[in-house]
C-alpha cells in the first residue's frame, strides 16, 4: 500500500499494542520520534519488535526524528556538543533497524518555537 499521508509517532507509542495495526488501517507512514529519554531506555529487543511488527504490517519507516529538545550541534560548549552528537549517533545507530528514507535533525532548540 503506497501510505501518501505521514505523521509523527513517538517511539513508545509504536511499543502499544494496536498503534501499528492502527497506522496501516489508516494508511499512515510514521516518522519515528526518538527523544532523549526514549533513546537512553531503547533496547535492542524492543526496537527489534517494533521494526519486526512495522515489517509485517507491510508499513515502511519513512523517516526517523531525531532528538530535538536542548540539541546544538553548533554550541559554544564543547558538554552541550558532546551530548548532542551523543544523541544524534543513538538515533542514526537505529537505522540499519528500520531502514528509514531519512532521518529528520535540527540545528538547534530554540524554546520559543516548541514550547
Amino acid at each position: 500500500m503506497v501510505r501518501t499521508i505521514h505523521s509523527t509517532v513517538p517511539f513508545p507509542m509504536l511499543e502499544k499494542e494496536d498503534t501499528v495495526s492502527r497506522l496501516s488501517r489508516a494508511g499512515v507512514g510514521p516518522e519515528i520520534y526518538f527523544s532523549g529519554d526514549t533513546l537512553d531506555l531503547l533496547t535492542p529487543e524492543s526496537a527489534g519488535k517494533v521494526a519486526e511488527s512495522l515489517r509485517s504490517a507491510g508499513i515502511a519507516t519513512t523517516t526517523f526524528h531525531a532528538p530535538f529538545n536542548d540539541i546544538s550541534p553548533g554550541a559554544r560548549d564543547k558538554e552541550i556538543r558532546r551530548i548532542t552528537v551523543r544523541r544524534l549517533r543513538q538515533a542514526v545507530s537505529l537505522a540499519p533497524l528500520f531502514r528509514p528514507l531519512g532521518i529528520v535533525m535540527h540545528g538547534g532548540y530554540s524554546n520559543w518555537l516548541y514550547d
